[in-house]
This record gives structure tokens, sequence and C-alpha cells, in this order.
């Protein structure tokens, strides 16, 4: 017959794993419900390895909340969560969770320790051959150069996860292409790869957050070409609250574009783009 123990870290051990699906989903209604519950419990009997794994999903609910626009509170469950993992001595376990650290930090807009953090968790992925973890990795370090502007660097990035062999994130990568292309004034090669990784996107069953990864070029690209109700579709994915959304006054200035679109103001909407 189990112990009281084993039947509390069995109630611990299903909580936790119900969180998964929610995330993967962007179900953040149920999954405050599950940290709700499960909360006072994990804190005084989980297991290190448990609290590791649920304050990194606390703090990406959090952020899913947000369009991920991650703040301070939201740091505060990565670093429980870092010091949980740490404590568990799991080495897959401390990747996953220096890899959602870096990710909060990067949309936090500490891009240094963000680019650290990614680079802890790609070697620690090296070291114990975490193919999944790696591909991760990979696909989120460019968006470090690119917050910078740096296209050679992002250029750089784009072509290592290209050429690994666990490439699993294609459409991340292609869409971080689309935008080297465009930076470079290659229209026709923007337009087709980001086109391409939204279509990748579409097929897929879980929600990815990031599309303005390809969007922005896209929209780059139509106005470039003059195609104005195609930068507004794009415009209107990029607002879709499933989405990242870009930071204020961006957000607003958007916003505006798409009510003055929407009321037939196009010369207004225009420039309200162009401004973008």
């Amino acid at each position: 017959m189990k112990s009281e123990t084993e039947w509390q870290q069995e109630w611990i051990q299903t909580q936790i794993e119900q969180l998964h699906p929610f995330f993967m989903g962007a179900r953040t209604q149920e999954m405050t419900r599950v940290i709700e519950k499960a909360r006072p419990v994990i804190e005084q009997c989980g297991t290190a390895a448990q609290r590791a794994v649920f304050f990194h999903y606390v703090a990406f609910r959090e952020a899913m909340q947000n369009h991920y626009v991650v703040s301070e509170e939201t740091l505060s469950h990565c670093r429980v969560a870092l010091q949980a993992s740490l404590e568990s001595g799991l080495l897959d376990l401390i990747g996953t969770v220096r890899f959602g650290f870096g990710v909060c930090l990067l949309w936090y807009g500490d891009l240094e320790r963000a680019e650290e953090q990614l680079h802890i968790a790609m070697t620690l992925a090296e070291q114990i051959g975490d193919i999944e973890l790696r591909a991760r990795c990979l696909s989120f370090l460019p968006f470090v150069p690119r917050h910078r502007g740096e296209v050679e660097e992002v250029r750089r990035a784009v072509s290592r996860a290209w050429t690994a062999h666990e490439r699993r994130y294609d459409e991340v990568i292609i869409g971080h292409r689309s935008w080297v292309a465009w930076r470079d004034g290659n229209m026709e090669e923007a337009r087709t790869d980001g086109l391409a990784a939204l279509e990748t996107w579409r097929s897929k069953r879980h929600i990815y957050a990031f599309k303005w990864t390809a969007l922005w070029p896209l929209i780059g690209v139509a106005l470039a070409q003059g195609r104005f109700p195609e930068a507004m579709n794009h415009v209107r994915m990029l607002l879709d609250p499933m989405q990242q959304y870009p930071p204020e006054p961006l957000l607003s200035l958007l916003e505006e574009f798409l009510q003055a679109w929407d009321a037939g103001q196009q010369d207004t909407a225009r420039s309200l783009l162009q401004q973008a």
C-alpha cells in the first residue's frame, strides 16, 4: 500500500503534467486553475525537480497572459525555477530552465544576460546530447542580434542553425532569414521566405507566439512594393491576441492604422504604417 507521501507525490506530478498541453495550446486560464490549486502543496512538499518545472510553467503562464511582455515578477519565478533545477542536479532540467530564463530575459530586454543563458543552455544540451533543447536554443539565439539590428550576426546565427543536423524549427529560422533578406534589399527572397514560414506555422497544431519573426519583413516588402492590402493583412496577424504584441508606442500606432484602414481612410492608414 502506498504511503501518504507517495500519494502526495503522485498528485503533484499529475498536476505538473497537466500544464504542458495547456502551455502548448496557450490555454492560460486552464494553466491558472492548475497553478492556483497546486502551488501551496508544491511549495511545501514538492521535490526540487517538481518545483523547477512548476515555476518554469508559472513564469511562462504570466508571460503568455501579458503577450510575452515580461515583468520583473516573471523573472523572479524564472530564478526560483533555476535555483530548484540546480538543487535537483538534473542536467536536462537545468538546461530547459536556463533556456526558459534566457527567453524571458530576451523579452524583458536584457539581451546580454539572455544570450548568456541561451548559450549555457545550448552547451548543456550538447554535453548531454539533448537534440530538442539544442534546436530550440539555435532557433532563439538569432533573436538577440536581431533586436540589436546586427544583420551579419543574424546571418551567421541563421547559417549555424540551418546547417545543424537537428533542424526542428525551420520556420523560425526561415523567418529570421526573411528579415536578413529584407535588410539586404532582396525583396523577393524576403517575401518567399516570410510566406513559407507563415504557411508552416499554419499547418502546425501548437500556437507560435512570435510570428512577427516573418511578419515584419513581409510588411516591409509589402510597403516597398505598394501592396497595402497585403500589409494590412499582415498587421492584423501581428495583432492577433495569441501573438506577442509589439512594444508601445508601436502597438498603438498599428491599432490606429487598422482603424483608419477599416474606416476607409486609406491615405491616413498608409501614412501611419509608413511611420511604423
